[in-house]
Formats: structure tokens, sequence, C-alpha cells
């Protein structure tokens, strides 16, 4: 009987325990110390879960943050939403108030066509950086641009 304890006890930690290979080295590596013995252990980027140090032989769990767990944040989501507008509404307001009608009808034209501009390269910015609530807000104010465009040339 503790011979098939012992076995299904084995079972269980191979499944529960991930193997660690000292031969592994790839580019796609986080070098973690053990936090028992202190030892630099190498593991694949995207693993997780409990490991088995080969220097000690004790258990620990790895979890790395991925790009997943980033949260949403809304600060980010709102400045690419808004900021593309800003020299635009400016424009606007500019060529509505203070030049005549020539004027202000370049200047309100040459301000449209900056809104699209400033949006897709904040969604370039956004897509570098892999903030993924900023990219977001920029392709927001990249779809309402548009139809701006269409509205605000009517006038």
């Amino acid at each position: 009987m503790n011979i098939l304890a012992n076995r299904i006890h084995s079972a269980w930690m191979e499944k529960r325990l991930k193997p660690y290979s000292l031969e592994k080295k790839r580019l796609d590596m986080v070098e973690i110390e053990c936090p028992h013995c202190e030892q630099g252990i190498q593991l694949d980027s995207g693993d997780f879960g409990t490991f088995e140090c080969p220097f000690c032989q004790g258990e620990f769990e790895w979890r790395q943050k991925s790009q997943d767990d980033e949260r949403f944040k809304q600060e980010d989501f709102w400045i690419g939403a808004i900021v593309p507008f800003l020299p635009t509404s400016v424009g606007i307001f500019f060529s509505l108030v203070v030049f005549d009608y020539w004027e202000g009808l370049v200047v309100l034209l040459l301000s449209m066509c900056l809104w699209p501009v400033l949006a897709i390269g904040f969604a370039i910015y956004g897509y570098v950086k892999m903030k993924s609530s900023f990219l977001l807000g920029a392709i927001v104010s990249l779809v309402v641009s548009g139809p701006m465009f269409f509205i605000l040339g009517d006038i």
C-alpha cells in the first residue's frame, strides 16, 4: 500500500511541479533568484506556476506580469482621445471668433486636418509603448475625427 501511495504522490508532484532543465538557454528567458538558496535560475518568459529549484530542490512559485494583466488606465485613454482634438478646438475657436471669412476658413480646414494626423501619431505611440488604453483612446479620437470633419466642414 505504501508503494502505491508513493507512486500517486510522485505522479501528483510531477504534474504540480514543472521540471527545470539546466541546459535551457534561449533568448526569451528571464532570470530569477531562488527564494531558498538565492541561486540564479533562468525560466522561459512565458512560464508560470510552481517549480522545483535545480540547486536546492526547494519549491517556489513564479508568475510574471503579462500584458494581459495590464489594467485599463482611464487617464491614458482620455489623453489619447482628447489631446489630438485640443489643437483642432483652438483652431475652430480662432476661425470663428478672431479671423475674417477666408482666413478663418483656412485656419478651420488646417486645424481639422491636424486632428486625424495627431490621432494617428498618438495611436502609433500607444502601439509602440504597448499602452492599450492610450492606443484605444487615440483610435476613438481618430474615428470621431472623420464625421466631425464633414460636420464642421458644412458650417
